[in-house]
This record gives structure tokens, sequence and C-alpha cells, in this order.
């Protein structure tokens, strides 16, 4: 059985500049950064779990899941660099 979360969670990676906040509509000339950031993550968490729970096999994510469209692109790139499906929650999308 597992537990409330099932293995899912969140976890933030820093990318873009230092120090500085920036608005979600000026992310997208760091959407690149965030990506190999993320993957570097995925393949870190993946080999550190095989060693715990895995049994040596890889533990890989069963979906990658995004917000609104800066968060959506990174998603499809993601899911598509992992083979992994994708989900997108749209937010904001105006009329």
């Amino acid at each position: 059985e597992h537990g409330e979360s099932s293995g899912a969670y969140i976890i933030r990676i820093p990318f873009g500049p230092k120090d500085k906040y920036l608005q979600k509509e000026l992310l997208w000339p760091h959407i690149s950064e965030f990506v190999d950031r993320a993957l570097s993550h995925v393949m870190q968490m993946s080999k550190a779990l095989s060693e715990h729970i895995g049994g040596g096999q890889p533990v890989w994510p069963v979906a990658i899941h995004g917000h609104y469209a800066d968060a959506g692109d990174s998603t499809a790139l993601l899911s598509g660099a992992l083979n992994v499906p994708m989900v997108f929650t749209g937010h904001s999308l105006g009329r």
C-alpha cells in the first residue's frame, strides 16, 4: 500500500537569473535551462531510488504534469525526453 501521496512530490528547480524574481511571462527564454536541470534531477532520483526501492532497476516517473503555458512547454519536452505521458492543466486561458 502506498502513502497518501502515492509517490508524487513537488520539487522546485532553480533556473534563470539568480537573486531576481521574474514574472511567469518572462520565463520563456529560460525554459531550456529548466528542462536540462529537471532531466538531471529525474536521472539522479531514478538512480537513487533504484538502489533503495527498485531492486537495482530504474524507478521512472509514470507521468509529468505541468500548469500554465510555459510549464506546458517544459512538460512536453520532458515527456518526450523521458518517454512518459504528460498531463497539462491550463489556467488563465482567456477568451
